[in-house]
């Protein structure tokens, strides 16, 4: 018996490994050799596995160390003096530091035709190790994207804001540690996020030149430890506040801002820390609730358009978030498969058992689904940063971020889950550091925009030339329809191989018909406003999918690879068929919903 109890106690688990990010994903690889040179390629691919290296042996510890040791605040010494300090951990310092070394931000503004889509590429690797410092690089990058826009075309002439602006876009981008800068991005208030042209209510007051004070209470700052940041208020003349009515201020136009978080001595810009987030996740970032008493900031924009110039923003964090959620994807998708071919069930491994094989296949799908949409995302962004774009090559890009961050966080949240979930107990233990990245995943589909705001916005970007009502839905026929008449006259296929797709196609044809005469609808007004909004979270998730079927048939036509070939059969045989809803969700809502609501209120 003690012989037994030895041998059982000697006994343990499969490790969990994660292998090179780099090496084990195919599929990047070989969209990004499709586009960049053949000689150019070698040498990124040999850079890309030595980063991979890194982000296991060097970021992942820093990014674990910085869980074990979360931000604290400390808001006033022993003599009770408000002091409002800061306290991060090492490894989220060190963070900072191999962010800048490794030119995390700064390489997308290199000269180069690829720079962007390199950095972007590279960019999966990094969230998931990041120890969600690709947080502030995602402020900091869309401050150096706006920032770069804005020297281009500044909006005054003053002295002091184009030096400030200048050396803020220098240190944004910077590789050196001791130089480089990162920015916060300090929109959300008490009356809402996404929502800001009403729930702004900081108030901007005049100074000399191009200087204001800021007067206001931002209510989910992430990055509080950053060095700069980018803020809306709404300037008034300080004579007239007294008068004006919180509604009157709403009404106030947006401008935009620039601030140090910090003075020249090392103290809070009139800012007050109220106190930090207590979060689901996300635990190693510094949020925190913030009273602007005075901050000093420039002007960035012309008076009351704030909010076209943080667009300038939207576009790189939203492709950020992206980021995150396909790199922590592909993470647990390598950690999942190889724990699958150790453990053993039934007396068989994991990979061996049908039912296990299925949900392998699955998760297999979903994988390369998003990492061809991020992809194609991340090589139009690079085309308009490079301005080489064409006006569908923007316009597509405006239409489909919102639903690439969208779709990225749910399936992420989704499929992270499931992952747990294949890994056993093993996923479920606070040790195994995999609740970590199912607990920071939540914040995807928050930050940048929920589901429902996204999908609005997406409809707004449909609506947005008042001259030409079907303009911007043109643009995504034109790519759609582009994508099967590619294929149907490819010669890189055989003709059989064509024609076994057909039935695919048709499936992708219909589909692409009922959304667009849909749409189409909601655009010219034949679908009244309010039956519109309650159909657009399933048609946008339908057109995703339908967008994503035809770039898994670029693939094809690019490779003629059967691994293309048979992903692309498989995910138009998981997609949704469409067919024409009846607009009953108003009246349901106040069936099911609103009268329950009075009756629960009258008892």
């Amino acid at each position: 018996m003690k012989e037994h109890l030895e041998r059982e106690k000697q006994k343990s688990q499969p490790q969990l490994v994660a292998s090179n990010p780099w090496k084990s994903n195919d599929q990047l690889r070989i969209m990004l050799q499709n586009v960049i040179l053949k000689r150019q390629f070698k040498v990124v691919d040999k850079q890309f596995q030595d980063f991979g290296e890194i982000c296991n042996n060097v970021l992942y510890p820093l990014a674990l160390e910085s869980e074990r040791n979360q931000p604290k605040l400390i808001q006033f010494d022993v003599y009770g003096n408000r002091i409002d300090q800061l306290i991060t951990s090492q490894g989220w310092q060190d963070q900072k530091q191999f962010a800048a070394k490794l030119h995390i931000v700064g390489s997308a503004y290199e000269q180069g035709e690829y720079s962007r889509l390199l950095q972007l590429v590279r960019l999966v690797m990094y969230q998931p190790v990041s120890g969600l410092y690709g947080c502030p690089l995602a402020m900091t990058d869309g401050a150096a994207y706006l920032l770069q826009n804005w020297l281009r075309a500044p909006t005054t002439k003053d002295a002091e804001t184009n030096q400030f602006v200048q050396e803020a876009y220098k240190r944004l981008t910077s590789n050196d540690p001791s130089l480089f800068w990162t920015s916060g991005q300090w929109m959300t208030e008490k009356d809402g996020g996404s929502d800001v042209s009403r729930a702004t209510m900081t108030l901007a007051i005049p100074l000399e030149n191009n200087k204001y004070r800021l007067y206001g209470y931002k209510w989910f700052s992430s990055a509080t430890d950053s060095d700069i940041s980018i803020t809306l208020a709404r300037i008034v003349d300080e004579s007239k506040l007294k008068t004006l009515t919180p509604a009157e201020i709403q009404k106030l136009p947006i401008s935009l801002f620039i601030l140090r978080v910090k003075d020249g001595q090392g103290k809070l810009n009139g800012i007050e820390i109220q106190t930090l987030k207590d979060k689901l996740g996300t635990r190693q970032l510094p949020t925190a609730e913030l009273v602007l008493n005075g901050t000093t900031a420039y002007l960035i924009s012309e008076q009351g358009k704030g909010i076209k110039g943080i667009s300038h923003m939207l576009n790189v964090t939203r492709i950020y978030n992206a980021a995150s959620a396909v790199g922590s994807l592909n993470r647990i998708y390598q950690i999942v498969l190889d724990y699958s071919s150790k453990r053993q069930a039934f007396g068989q491994k994991l990979d061996q058992l049908p039912t296990h094989q299925s949900f392998l296949l699955k998760f297999n799908i979903i994988v390369r689904a998003v990492n061809v949409f991020y992809f194609r995302m991340a090589f139009y962004f690079n085309k308009v940063q490079s301005e080489t774009a064409t006006q569908d090559d923007k316009e597509i890009l405006r239409l489909m971020t919102p639903l690439l961050k969208l779709y990225t966080a749910k399936k992420g949240v989704q499929w992270i889950s499931e992952g747990l979930e294949a890994l056993g107990a093993l996923g479920y233990m606070e040790n195994s550091n995999i609740p970590q990245i199912f607990r920071d995943s939540q914040v995807l589909t928050i930050w940048e925009g929920t589901t429902n705001i996204l999908c609005l916005d997406f409809l707004k970007a449909l609506k947005s030339n008042s001259k030409d009502e079907f303009e911007k839905l043109d643009v995504y026929c034109r790519h759609n329809t582009h994508s099967m008449m590619t294929f149907l006259s490819s010669d890189s296929l055989i003709h059989e191989k064509r024609q076994s797709l057909i039935q695919s196609i048709a499936k992708m044809s219909n589909n692409h018909n009922g959304l667009i005469a849909e749409l189409s609808g909601i655009l010219k007004g034949s679908i009244p406003i309010q039956e519109g909004q309650t159909r657009i979270r399933d048609l946008c998730f339908m057109l995703t999918e339908n967008y994503i079927a035809s770039l898994l048939l670029d693939e094809i036509s690019s490779n003629g690879k059967l691994e293309d070939i048979v992903a692309y059969e498989l995910w138009v045989e998981q997609m949704n068929t469409y067919s024409k809803q009846q607009y009953s969700g108003v009246k349901s809502y106040e069936v099911l919903i609103q009268l329950n609501k009075l009756k629960q209120s009258s008892l």
